[in-house]
């Protein structure tokens, strides 16, 4: 992309100011800097050659006092006059004033240093006064140098801020007249648009950048204006649009909502077929149920169906091999498929989930007789059997008078109706079982307080189960398997205590333990309500588990462990 050259620009007069601001700056300050450290070096100096005054007096006292110090002291002397800082005065940037004085200096003395080594203490203070106004003078010179730099500094500080002062009210105008000003209307302008006012005009010079920047601005306020028209159009549009998607989407959502009742009817389907024809505005509308062995049934909206009308759309709603089902409408004008194919695939669930309901409602009816028939086979026919043979040796001892043996007969057949009886009871108990599907733990808590008066044995529960790893059909084989053990531990066992324990094993199966400390079972458990520990053993194979009856520490242990079913695996079980 090119960039455009301006004759006035803004920028560049901008970028050139600050460039020799910043130029100025940098002077000044490496100007300070330079002058600061000298000084810094002058007064280290002036401390230096001032010292050299004391020095020279002390040497002069200390040869009446202690001439054997005057060595010493002119080692000292030396050090201060031949040393830094005294020896920078050869630099080039100080004086030739100041270095002719420190020559003076130098050369005095050595004459000063010949009187003292000759031992001439007369000559060396006559001359002392006349040494000390030579370093006066030195350090006069030095002091001169110092304040002629800071003057300068002072002086270069005043025209460098004087210069930038300036700069400063140019670049003020210049962002006044060229940038303040530009912008300031183009912030009008940009008000204006934000009212939706798309006309806008600058005085603005278009020779720099805020007058190229207000053109360009000018030229997409025009677009700005046809873009807006445009989009307002196409909103208007998408509303409608959007706002017939919704009646749409509300339509199905209730239809599907109306279609999920738990027992479809068929006036629910004409209520169905009434609203699809309201929404898509059609003249009439039909099912048709058809299946391989009758004649098509129809199911009719409260519209009347015209056999003459060519305009009908047949939709296929389901097909099996036993079912197949259409809908048919007639239409007044253009329709939604994508509405009516949705319809149809609502309708064709809906009926369905009816089929599977009322299937799972006859698998469960047949199951629920299954069930009762194998409990009534496995117990009170079982004693009915017993009871018809018992009747039938009656009879033989009758007829035969052998009233001893009539009388033990008659005995075992009345212990026989109370067992059944009591088989009966028991049945009943069963079969009017109610189970919470939400709480196994409540309904294994509520059978164990009905068997607590039937012993003194404690009863105790430790429930450690998830409800939601178990259903329903579940829920009863686990209760009655529970119930069945802990009667066998109450009749047969005379345990005094009996523990059901229900926990997670391996965190992949459940388990459920009944244990009690009672007698034990005998080892051939085909003696002992055989037909009972049949019928867990069913319900254990049911729950695609295993039942195991152990013997371990003086306690009877029975064992149900079965898998974990995943949730959705029990939902399509349901």
């Amino acid at each position: 992309m090119k960039i455009r050259q301006f004759h006035q620009s803004a920028t560049s007069s901008l970028r050139y100011a600050l460039l020799l601001i910043f130029t100025l700056s940098v002077l000044q300050a490496g100007l300070t800097l330079s002058i600061e450290s000298t000084n810094l070096k002058d007064a280290s100096m002036i401390n230096v050659a001032g010292s050299l005054r004391m020095q020279s007096y002390r040497i002069a006292y200390q040869l009446q006092r202690a001439p054997e110090q005057t060595a010493h002291n002119i080692d000292k002397f030396e050090a201060s006059l031949f040393k830094a800082p005294l020896t920078e005065v050869k630099a080039w940037y100080y004086p030739t004033t100041i270095l002719n004085d420190y020559h003076q200096v130098v050369l005095q003395w050595q004459r000063m240093r010949s009187l003292l080594e000759q031992g001439n203490e007369q000559a060396y203070n006559q001359n002392l006064v006349a040494f000390v106004s030579l370093i006066d003078r030195f350090v006069l010179s030095l002091q001169n140098y110092s304040e002629a730099k800071i003057r300068l500094l002072f002086l270069a500080q005043i025209i460098g801020l004087g210069a930038i002062l300036m700069i400063c009210a140019y670049l003020m105008n210049l962002m006044r007249v060229r940038v303040v000003e530009p912008l300031h209307q183009l912030m009008a302008a940009t008000e204006q648009v934000k009212a939706r006012q798309f006309d806008s005009d600058f005085a603005i010079a278009k020779d720099q950048e805020i007058g190229a920047l207000g053109q360009a601005f000018q030229h997409m306020s025009k677009e700005l204006k046809q873009l807006y028209l445009e989009m307002e159009n196409q909103v208007n549009q998408k509303t409608q649009e959007l706002a017939k998607a919704n009646q749409t989407v509300s339509f199905l959502y209730n239809i599907s909502q109306q279609l999920s009742v738990a027992d479809l009817s068929e006036r629910d389907l004409i209520k169905a077929l009434d609203q699809l024809i309201y929404q898509q505005l059609l003249r009439s509308a039909r099912l048709e149920l058809h299946t391989h062995a009758d004649t098509p049934r129809f199911i009719y909206s409260t519209s009347p169906w015209t056999d003459q009308c060519d305009d009908i759309i047949r939709i296929e709603v389901s097909r099996d091999a036993k079912q197949q089902i259409h809908l048919e409408i007639q239409k007044n004008q253009h329709v939604d498929m994508v509405v009516l194919d949705s319809f149809a695939f609502l309708l064709g669930q809906a009926i369905k989930q009816q089929d599977i309901r009322l299937q799972t409602q006859r698998m469960a009816l047949m199951e629920e007789r299954g069930v009762i028939a194998r409990e009534l086979h496995d117990s009170i026919a079982q004693s009915l059997s017993f009871l018809r043979i018992q009747c039938t040796l009656l009879k033989r001892a009758i007829t035969q008078q052998d009233s001893v043996k009539a009388q033990a007969i008659s005995q075992e057949i009345d212990l026989g109706v109370a067992n059944t009886y009591k088989q009966l009871r028991e049945l009943l108990s069963t079969f009017r079982l109610k189970v919470d599907e939400a709480n196994l733990s409540s309904a294994l808590e509520a059978m164990l307080t009905q068997l607590k008066p039937q012993t003194e044995a404690e009863i105790s529960l430790h429930y450690e189960i998830n409800d939601y790893h178990l259903n329903a059909g579940q829920y009863i084989h686990i209760l009655q398997i529970v119930r069945e053990s802990v009667l066998n531990a109450i009749k047969h066992a005379n345990a005094t205590h009996i523990d059901v324990k229900c926990h997670y094993h391996d965190h992949t199966r459940i388990q459920v333990e009944i244990r009690d400390d009672g007698i034990g079972m005998p080892d051939d458990t085909s003696k002992l309500n055989h037909y009972g520990l049949n019928i867990m053993k069913e319900r254990a194979a049911k729950l695609q588990g295993q039942l195991d009856i152990m013997r371990l520490a003086e306690q009877t242990c029975i064992c149900l462990h079965f898998p974990i079913i995943q949730q959705e695996a029990q939902d399509g079980a349901k």
